[in-house]
C-alpha cells in the first residue's frame, strides 16, 4: 500500500502468483486459505482505493480453501499447454465460475511450449525479436532459452497455428 495504494488505476492486488507451485501446498491448504483471508482483510483496512484482491494458480483447479475464501474478489487461473484457445478459454472460464462461484479472470495463457511441436529448429532467428536479459539466464535446470545468448524470444513469425486448430 505504501508504494502503490494511492493509485486507483491499479486493477487488483494479487497476493500470490501461481500459488500451487509452492512445495507441499496441499498439506497446508487450510493455513494458506486463512492467510489469504487475513491478508485481504488487512489490505481492505488500509487500502484507500478499495482495490480488488485475488491470487492465481498455474491451472484451473486452484485450491478451494483459497478461491472459496470469503475475502477473494475473483479467481485467477492460468491456462497453458492448450492448442485451441478460442474454445478452451471460454470452457475453462465456465468451469471455474461454476466450481467456485466467483468472477473469473484468466490472466495468463499460452500454447504448449514443446520445441518439437513448435519446430523451433526451423525458425530463422534473424526474423525474430528478442528481449535480452541484463545478466545470464536463470532458468530451471534442464531448460534452455529459446534464443542464442540467453534472450527470450518475444515474437516468432509463424506461431499463429499454435493458437488455432491444426
Amino acid at each position: 500500500m505504501a508504494r502503490w495504494g494511492w493509485d486507483n488505476n491499479i486493477f487488483c492486488l494479487q497476493l500470490w502468483n501461481e500459488l500451487n507451485l509452492f512445495p507441499d501446498w496441499p498439506s497446508i491448504a487450510p493455513q494458506i486459505g486463512e492467510w489469504h483471508n487475513r491478508m485481504a482483510l488487512y489490505l481492505r483496512e488500509i487500502d484507500p482505493n478499495r482495490h480488488l484482491v485475488s491470487t492465481s494458480f498455474y491451472n484451473i483447479d486452484g485450491i478451494p480453501e483459497v478461491w472459496q475464501a470469503r475475502e477473494m474478489d475473483f479467481v485467477e487461473p492460468h491456462v497453458y499447454g492448450v492448442v485451441d484457445m478460442a474454445h478452451t478459454l471460454p470452457e475453462a472460464t465456465q468451469f471455474v465460475k461454476e466450481k467456485y462461484g466467483w468472477p473469473v479472470l484468466i490472466d495468463e495463457f499460452g500454447p504448449p511450449l514443446v520445441s518439437e511441436m513448435l519446430n523451433l529448429t526451423a525458425i530463422d532467428p534473424t526474423e525474430s525479436t528478442y528481449t535480452m536479459p541484463s545478466g545470464p539466464p536463470r532458468l530451471p535446470e534442464g531448460l534452455a532459452p529459446l534464443s542464442p545468448g540467453g534472450g527470450i524470444r518475444t515474437s516468432i513469425p509463424g506461431l499463429y497455428s499454435v493458437f488455432t486448430r491444426w
